[in-house]
């Protein structure tokens, strides 16, 4: 802890003002309870992480605020976003206001501020041009914090502030001792068990097991799910928001409370019996049972504030109603709608939530999206909130808690003209039940595809002459002594409730499939630190050859001052010389995604790398990622050149070497890192295009890849976990955007690692595996490429001519086989050459699709993606892949 980091992490979260007690905690809020003020005597304890700095003692807080001199408004001004019209610093949060905005933008050396979105913060040395101007009514978006106006969508609120930010600590301290304001709602059916719960343990305490159930949940938060659950994530997650009871479900689900759970659910604890997903040894509940834990209130809640700065502030809350009973109000509401009907505007609080299941918060949020997102989580009713947040029930809203509509009064983040919710009010509808044939994405229910083996008779429904010599694998290998690595992309954005346990599964999965190690793409989130340092500590605990190394995202992290050079120092300097670190050529590897226009305050971009580097640049093998081309490569002091954009075709034709052909005549005597991406599709309002994914593209790359052997000697993978843009080979786990979820949910990609690994065995042993077993491989997408998605606000994705309506197959033979790519009502048939093959044949619609290997007459293997049928009338768009092997 040191007071830095306390204060940008309250800002970060949307509060003006942090308080620092015991060395290490830091507490944020808004507004000030009452305390009395004390000596500047009173808080001599050293900041954990800053011994020359106080942070507060016992029941003692070292507060700080970031007060802006006055602001002067420059009137509303357009953004295209490329570039950014206030391109230096940017953050978001749920409780913008201007002057939040303005605070940080002067906490970060910089004059110029503009809000945009309603949640969004942009800042700047710069003032716009006048070219940008518009009319003042073009920022019509309330704030997320306040009634002011904070722009628009790609609108800016432009202000100057150009005093310089003073930060007090008026009397320097303030004794409080922190409590809360909101007292925990009970009811006369749940009486609140209280008698043996510790007033405030110094560490988590079991309660036992309790029930739950979809009506009245027992705790109100949800917390999210991972397939990394353990009992100690929970309890970090609902401390981390504030809670002081943690209750873990379904083996994988946490949820929070501030209520003790009621005397009247508690069950014997043999109910709670099913295994946590990152610790099998732990219980996490079971089907509706929570196994509960009394955790410390080491941070507060949003309602829980520090001491007065001076004795003219006062705490202002606002009263949120609240009842003993809620009857339900059901007599206007449909059955079951065909589209979502519009319930009006519903109060809510902290204390009992209105609708029980959180589906996140999201910049880009619209009414259909919260829709989709409950939806696809099976609930029957969705409610925005806050203009960003989405929340689900399949309870209807209580009649008590109606209120008049003009109290949701809040622009979607994601569509200015929609309203979703306000402060404590929530926008509702009751939404469709989604059923099988209506379901947006056809689900996946396991990761591995159905394989039978049997010795019947092949037969052919369509075609009984075998088709001539199909597509066949390239054999071609480079030779050469080279030093050979293949790396996979890891996004640590992704990885906010990952545990030590989650990084030993990814790195032993990825290790099995032959990967060499990790580059961890890493931004500004104050929590990636601790991702990174778990990660390098496990590598090096499992003493193993998988190594890691630095790729910091320059497209996040604003690099042309030097505000964020500390930053980039520190890293380096920490893992530079780790166990775990990766090295080519004796150098410890540095990549990055993006950088081109970083000069760290210096007079130009080789400066500005050199002094980032700190001293390390001799021993670091520097290979950024530019995304600009390669014609000033010669003036750039680099040693490799890692050449993302070549990763997947950029037209209708199946992918080829030339552009790394291209690239690799202006590098000289550096190196090119060549990429390799099994798919592109991403589907985001701001964002929503596909590249031609067809064919096995990743594998045609590949077997390029290892003719020029003797030229190249890195491979990077992209991506392990990206699943914004849906090329994750990995697990789906950790943490990914709401939007997302609508396109990877059921969709794994796992079953292609072992055809990395063929070919990743190849590239550094300069020799292909002899195929001992013969294997399939097949990827198949939902829906045709020119169908109309009857519930999609995004619309449809640019790109989507250049995919055909096939489904594809790789198949591994030990011998020459017949290879039959079938559907309901037709069969294509191959001969199949011993070695790799590649086929395809048209999808189907209201279809599977089966890939049979026959050889001497009888069936070898029959090969299908469970549950798969390819759809004429999708709800949302997805061209993401389903992929499928035997193995």
């Amino acid at each position: 802890m040191t007071v830095n980091l306390c204060i940008t992490t309250c800002q970060s979260k949307g509060f003006v003002l942090a308080g620092l007690q015991y060395g290490r905690q830091c507490y944020c809020g808004n507004a000030m309870a009452e305390g009395s003020g004390a000596s500047t005597t009173g808080c001599t304890m050293p900041c954990a992480g800053a011994s020359d700095e106080q942070c507060g003692n016992g029941y003692r807080s070292s507060l700080y605020t970031y007060v802006p001199s006055v602001a002067k408004s420059l009137g509303c001004y357009v953004d295209s976003g490329s570039p950014r019209l206030l391109p230096s610093y940017s953050f978001s949060s749920s409780s913008m206001t201007p002057t939040l905005c303005q605070s940080t933008c002067l906490s970060k050396g910089y004059t110029i501020s503009g809000t945009s979105y309603g949640t969004q913060c942009y800042c700047s040395s710069t003032a716009p041009p006048a070219t940008a101007k518009t009319a003042d009514s073009d920022c019509s978006m309330k704030c997320a914090g306040s009634t002011a106006t904070c722009g628009n969508a790609w609108r800016l609120n432009v202000y100057s502030i150009s005093d310089t930010p003073v930060v007090t600590s008026p009397a320097t301290t303030s004794a409080i001792r922190t409590s809360t304001t909101s007292t925990p709602t009970t009811t006369t059916s749940k009486p609140v068990a209280t008698s043996s719960i510790p007033a405030n343990p110094t560490s988590p305490v079991s309660l036992g097991c309790y029930l739950d159930n979809s009506s009245d949940r027992t705790m109100s938060y949800s917390a999210g799910g991972s397939s990394s659950m353990t009992p100690a994530l929970c309890q970090s997650l609902c401390q981390d928001a504030g809670y002081i009871f943690a209750g873990a479900s379904y083996g994988r689900e946490c949820w929070c409370s501030n209520s003790a759970p009621a005397a009247s659910a508690k069950t014997a604890d043999t109910e709670c019996s099913m295994a946590c997903t990152g610790d099998a040894k732990s219980i996490c509940g079971a089907s509706w049972r929570l196994s509960i834990w009394r955790v410390p209130a080491l941070t507060p809640t949003t309602s829980r504030v520090t001491s007065p700065i001076t004795s003219a502030i006062r705490t202002s809350t606002t009263a949120i109603p609240t009842t003993t009973s809620r009857p339900v109000a059901t007599s206007s509401i449909p059955a079951n709608p065909t589209s979502p009907v519009s319930l009006g505007c519903y109060l809510d609080n902290s204390s009992d939530r209105t609708m029980s299941y959180s589906a996140g918060g999201s910049g880009s949020m619209t009414p259909a999206l919260c829709q989709s997102l409950c939806q696809d989580a099976g609930y029957l009713f969705a409610g925005a909130s806050y203009g960003r947040e989405c929340w689900c029930s399949n309870s209807a809203p209580a009649a008590s808690a109606k209120t008049a509509d003009s109290e949701c009064s809040m622009a979607c983040t994601g569509d200015a003209k929609s309203i979703c919710g306000a402060s404590w009010r929530l926008s509702i509808w009751r939404v469709p039940a989604l059923t099988p044939t209506t379901s947006s994405v056809t689900r996946i229910t396991t990761t591995t595809a159905r394989v039978t083996s049997t010795t019947s008779k092949v037969t052919s429904t369509t075609s009984a002459t075998p088709k001539p010599t199909p597509t066949v694998g390239s054999t071609c290998v480079a030779r050469d002594g080279g030093e050979k690595k293949v790396w996979a992309h890891h996004i640590v954005g992704n990885t906010y409730p990952y545990t030590k346990d989650d990084w030993r599964r990814d790195i032993q999965l990825a290790q099995a499939s032959g990967i060499d190690g990790f580059a961890l793409n890493f931004g500004l989130d104050y929590w990636q630190p601790a991702r990174i340092a778990d990660a390098y500590a496990v590598a090096a605990e499992l003493g193993s050859t998988f190594k890691l190394f630095l790729s910091p995202d320059m497209d996040v992290i604003e690099c042309v001052s030097t505000n964020n050079l500390a930053l980039i120092q520190n890293y380096i300097a920490t893992y530079q010389n780790h166990t775990a670190a990766a090295k080519y050529g004796g150098k410890s590897i540095l990549t990055t995604f993006a950088g081109q226009n970083c000069r760290f305050g210096q007079s130009d971009m080789n400066k500005g790398w050199q002094l980032a580097m700190n001293g390390y640049r001799n021993s670091t093998y520097f290979a950024p990622a530019w995304t600009e081309g390669p014609e000033k490569f010669s003036t750039y002091d680099f040693d490799a050149f890692v050449n993302w954009g070549a990763a997947w075709p950029s037209s209708t034709s199946d992918i080829d070497m030339a552009d790394d052909k291209y690239t690799m005549s202006k590098l000289g005597t550096r190196k090119l890192i060549a990429t390799v991406s099994p798919i592109f599709f991403t589907h985001f309002s701001w964002k929503n295009w596909l590249y031609r994914s067809d064919d096995f593209m990743m594998s045609q790359k590949l077997e390029q890849l290892l003719c020029m052997r003797n030229q190249i000697d890195q491979i990077e993978i992209i991506s392990w976990n990206d699943y914004g843009e849906a090329h994750y080979i990995g697990d789906i786990g950790g943490d990914q955007p709401p939007e997302s979820r609508l396109y990877t949910t059921g969709i794994p990609h796992t079953d292609i690692l072992p055809l990395i690994k063929y070919y990743a065995t190849a590239w550094k042993n300069g020799a292909y595996p002899k195929i001992t077993q013969d294997q399939v491989f097949i990827m198949a997408r939902p829906h045709p490429a020119n169908a109309v998605a009857s519930g999609d606000s995004i619309g449809a994705p640019t790109g989507r001519d250049r995919s055909q309506d096939n489904f594809y197959a790789q198949v591994h033979l030990t011998a020459p086989a017949v290879v039959y790519l079938k559907t309901n009502n037709q069969s294509t048939t191959f001969n199949g050459v011993a070695g790799v093959n590649r086929f395809e044949a048209p999808l189907e619609i209201d279809s599977g699709v089966e890939v049979l290997v026959g050889r001497n007459g009888a069936t070898v293997m029959s090969v299908t993606i469970p549950d798969y049928t390819f759809t004429a009338n999708p709800v949302r768009y997805n061209f993401n892949y389903y992929i499928a092997s035997s193995t």
